[in-house]
């Protein structure tokens, strides 16, 4: 994986073919693989396909919760997708698979739709070039996938360490500011939220340094343009995202202080 880097630049997301759904491929003689497999895709939007998983007698397989999460990334058909969403929902809140969710799902994702986590200077884009990619990003999807992400967070529903915890955190603070998803701000923010949440009480007040430091070693030094852009986006929806807040403009104060009150070379 590419270092993370955040930046001063308000996109995240920069033009990008985006990839099609790949036609499932049956793996077993399961029951519901091989529904899927006898041309019923079709079925998935009518709820079909969530019946046959809760009336199995089998957890549903891995390879089609897999296909699932492909067709709510990418499919271009809005029934699909809803569909897709509302049964992978179920399917991991009401355990009718062992499957779960990790970082690299998401993450894969999100570059998928054209997320640039690694570069501290980006290439220029035209205000022409930026206007078509708002048009053309797959804002549906996205939302979708966010509203999963949401939700896994909230059922514990999900495969994440403690650092994918945090890099989650960063890239939250990232989609802050970029002009393709400003019409779900609220679900990053509760996203974000359900993130601090993993935390108990208890390990708060040690995690809450630990996010800060991966947010410094994450921007580019003396960049306090992105510390701004980071402070001036952060939600207040908890007390915990008020904590990070307060504490990141502290650290940026005392950054700065640091820089105006350090002797010059002609003063030592």
């Amino acid at each position: 994986m590419q270092e993370f880097r955040i930046n001063s630049d308000e996109f995240v997301f920069y033009p990008r073919e985006l990839i099609s759904p790949a036609e499932f491929v049956q793996q077993t003689s399961h029951p519901i693989e091989a529904f899927l497999s006898s041309g019923s895709v079709q079925k998935l939007s009518h709820g079909a396909l969530r019946v046959l998983i809760k009336t199995s007698n089998s957890p549903c397989p891995d390879n089609v919760m897999l296909w699932l999460y492909q067709k709510l990334c990418f499919d271009p058909e809005r029934a699909l997708v809803e569909s897709a969403f509302n049964t992978l929902k179920s399917c991991v809140t009401e355990k009718f698979t062992t499957w779960r969710p990790n970082f690299n799902d998401f993450y894969q994702t999100f570059q998928s739709f054209g997320a640039d986590f690694s570069s501290v200077t980006k290439p220029p884009i035209s205000e022409e070039d930026r206007t078509t990619t708002i048009e053309l990003f797959p804002i549906f999807n996205f939302k979708r996938v966010v509203y999963f992400l949401l939700h896994c967070l909230k059922n514990k529903a999900h495969n994440f360490s403690e650092t994918d915890i945090l890099r989650l955190i960063k890239i939250m603070y990232q989609f802050l500011g970029d002009p393709h998803v400003h019409s779900i701000v609220t679900e990053i923010s509760m996203c974000l939220d359900e993130l601090y949440n993993h935390f108990s009480d208890l390990q708060w007040a040690f995690n809450i340094s630990k996010i800060i430091t991966s947010f410094r070693e994450a921007i580019p030094s003396g960049n306090h343009a992105v510390y701004v852009k980071i402070i001036v986006k952060s939600p207040q929806i908890s007390p915990r995202a008020a904590h990070f807040k307060s504490l990141l403009a502290q650290y940026m104060i005392h950054k700065i202080c640091l820089l105006y009150t350090s002797p010059s070379p002609r003063d030592s």
